[in-house]
């Protein structure tokens, strides 16, 4: 006889959280690499998907993700923006060579058939940082109209 399994939905969230305007302090979870396929079979973007949870204050526990964009230059530096400082580094010039310094030529990759990522990605699983967001709406696809997070600066805790 298999056994019975009760399970109550009202202890946990189907909701992802889109947070007011502010600073956040969040707990990173274990990222997996993504990739979206653009139209007519064109690669549009990928990267890294971290879930985040709220660590304080009123939203505490409301839960999140950041996609770290790869795809482009651009994306990256803000990717690389979001790793410093999950990683205890700051937005600053000497900092940012330091960061450079340790993790130039490891292990960066993503693989976005699996859905892994190579072990640098994987140092942020745990660690806190915080984020400035504002809200913002989207302008195209199936949820425009809607609000979505905007993700505007991240720092080491």
């Amino acid at each position: 006889m298999s056994p019975r399994y009760e399970h109550d939905p009202s202890n946990v969230s189907a909701v992802i959280a889109i947070l007011d305007k502010g600073d956040y302090e969040f707990i990173i979870g274990e990222p997996k690499s993504f990739f979206n396929q653009g139209k007519d079979g064109k690669p549009d973007n990928y990267g890294v998907r971290f879930p985040l949870t709220v660590a304080e204050g009123p939203e505490k526990n409301s839960k999140t993700f950041y996609n770290a964009f790869i795809h482009t230059d651009g994306a990256l530096s803000f990717a690389k923006q979001f790793m410093m400082a999950a990683l205890g580094y700051k937005s600053t010039k000497d900092e940012e060579k330091r960061f450079n310094d340790k993790y130039r030529g490891s292990a960066w990759g993503i693989d976005t058939d699996s859905k892994s990522v190579d072990d640098v990605w994987r140092e942020a699983t745990g660690k806190r940082l915080i984020a400035s967001v504002d809200v913002q709406i989207q302008s195209e696809g199936a949820n425009a109209g809607s609000p979505q997070q905007k993700w505007v600066k991240f720092r080491p805790l």
